[in-house]
């Protein structure tokens, strides 16, 4: 899913792609690449962490390469230099595409929800006000439209993707977080499922949402961990890197302190069990090798249902490759739009058993 901020990439200083990156970007825009600063601390002096990272997902005769470097302050992996324009890569995107599961695959995918299903219920009641930013085809939705209750809205640059939302019998919308402005609020709950580290200006983002929530209304975000067994283990290879198109990858210190600096506080901090980024990154590894290389789809579903013992080991440990954070405004904060009815500014945290693929 992907849904960039309306307002182009973060200030930085514009460098010439020649003397960074390989490769040939289409547009005007694109001639030119930007040195991004760490979006919590601004710090400017990161360290490498990765050079030379493909696109791995989308085939591409010509592929860039990226760079990945790490804010030591805020524990945060930050793609720099980024090109302006990142239109080309989202073309075939995967959460663009019709998706078709066999019943049991939906049932286990459902099994993973249960949690962050009951946690939603304990946040939001029977009755809610409910968008979700980056909804995509809305094939990831279930967990936010099953209670009755709740007024499901979605919001979604992709055409296509809107249209085979709403053929699910979802409200969607077309555009990006530039049309939050637009929408009537206010909403209980902003989810954002692999979305928030596609986002160019987390910080800003962050700050419209909050002049959408209602007095008691939270923000959801799943993103995944670099501070996994899965990045440990598949290290340039893991599929959360995901260059060019995760512009950030957080760990939870670093999603916490960003959260803060846009004025929210944590109430809760959940690790996911679902195991589906082992498959793809060792795919990836494979086809380093042997670039025609795929799993097949039956093999997919069988090696999803063979590794969910090693999710369930990652979540208990912490070091679940995604991470859910649920937060809230802080009181008397500048973001804040209403007093809060009811917060919790201490951090709990749960070892859950829901995720996404």
């Amino acid at each position: 899913m992907r849904l960039p901020s309306s307002d182009g990439p973060s200030s930085g200083e514009d460098v010439t792609k020649g003397t960074l990156q390989r490769g040939d970007v289409r547009g005007e825009n694109t001639s030119v690449w930007q040195l991004q600063n760490c979006p919590i601390c601004g710090a400017a002096g990161t360290s490498l962490a990765y050079d030379e990272l493909p696109d791995r997902l989308l085939d591409d005769p010509e592929p860039l390469r990226f760079t990945l470097r790490r804010c030591e302050r805020c524990d945060l992996l930050l793609q720099s230099p980024r090109p302006k324009d990142l239109d080309r890569f989202y073309v075939g995107y995967p959460s663009h595409a019709p998706v078709r599961r066999p019943k049991w695959v939906g049932f286990l995918l459902r099994l993973w929800d249960l949690p962050r299903e009951s946690r939603l219920r304990s946040i939001l009641g029977k009755r809610a006000s409910i968008l979700e930013i980056g909804c995509g085809t809305g094939a990831n939705s279930g967990v936010l439209t099953r209670r009755p209750g709740w007024r499901y809205r979605g919001l979604e640059p992709s055409a296509r993707a809107v249209e085979l939302a709403r053929d699910r019998g979802l409200e969607a919308g077309q555009g990006d977080v530039g049309k939050l402005a637009e929408l009537d609020g206010p909403f209980d709950l902003v989810f954002m499922q692999h979305v928030f580290e596609h986002l160019p200006e987390p910080v800003k983002v962050l700050e419209r949402i909050a002049g959408k929530l209602s007095a008691s209304g939270v923000v959801m975000l799943i993103v995944p961990n670099h501070r996994s067994l899965e990045h440990w283990l598949f290290r340039r290879y893991w599929i959360g890197l995901d260059q060019p198109r995760h512009l950030w990858v957080f760990s939870p210190r670093s999603l916490e302190k960003l959260l803060e600096a846009a004025g929210f506080t944590a109430r809760s901090l959940s690790h996911s069990a679902r195991p589906s980024g082992f498959i793809a990154s060792f795919e990836f590894i494979v086809r380093s090798r042997w670039p025609r290389f795929r799993f097949p789809l039956w093999a997919r579903r069988l090696l999803l249902l063979a590794l969910a013992p090693a999710g369930i080991v990652a979540a208990a440990v912490r070091r679940s490759a995604e991470i859910e954070i649920v937060a809230s405004p802080t009181l008397g904060g500048l973001q804040g739009t209403s007093p809060r009815a009811s917060s919790k500014p201490a951090h709990s945290r749960t070892t859950a058993t829901g995720g996404d693929v």
